[in-house]
């Protein structure tokens, strides 16, 4: 099978301890309005990714907390639950998972997203997943965002280059910009980081 013909893989990375957000809940599990009424963070992050995925698997990494309950409503659409046990360590080690899922699973591109950003579009995961550059950006306004497309030529880099066990695909991006392309979309990639995060979304 060409990789033209090969699936591309979609996670949201959802691993982390969040602990800058100081609800009564991990930030994950905090409640958002959204189009369906309140849901959880990651479940409409979910959903989005679920929604705009073109052909593949479509997983989330947990770690800190188990999210098993608040994506129920995904199950039924094929979501994967994939648990990082080393999500103490920093986001390399779920990034580091996702490229070991994708090898796996033979998929031939790997779109990448977080799980406290739910205003992301469904259209943004298709634009990636689709995109054939071997890293593809969403840009927001001109500003580089998440999620992040990467190829098959960029795995062995996120593993032999990228020593900093808390970056994420940033690194790479600026350590190789010859092979990035930048896609523009709509929605937004803020994040819910803080109790300040959500009560700024709310107004």
């Amino acid at each position: 099978m060409s990789p033209a013909n090969t699936p591309t893989m979609c996670v949201l990375l959802a691993a982390g301890a969040g602990k800058r957000f100081l609800g009564p809940v991990h930030k994950l599990l905090t409640s958002i309005e959204t189009e369906r009424g309140s849901e959880p963070v990651v479940l409409a992050a979910a959903r989005a990714m679920v929604t705009g995925t073109v052909a593949g698997p479509v997983v989330v990494v947990e770690g800190a907390v188990p999210l098993a309950d608040a994506l129920a409503p995904l199950r039924g659409d094929g979501l994967v639950i994939a648990h990082n046990a080393g999500w103490s360590t920093g986001m390399r080690s779920s990034l580091l998972l996702a490229v070991s899922l994708a090898r796996g699973a033979g998929c031939s591109r790997l779109v990448v997203g977080l799980g406290d950003q739910p205003f992301v579009e469904p259209s943004t995961w298709a634009d990636l997943a689709m995109s054939v550059s071997p890293v593809a950006v969403a840009t927001y306004g001109g500003r580089r965002g998440n999620p992040v497309a990467l190829g098959p030529i960029t795995w062995d880099a996120i593993e032999t280059e990228m020593d900093d066990p808390d970056t994420g695909a940033r690194n790479l991006v600026s350590r190789h910009p010859e092979w990035v392309a930048e896609i523009p979309a709509r929605g937004s990639d803020r994040d819910i980081d803080t109790l300040e995060d959500l009560t700024a979304w709310k107004h």
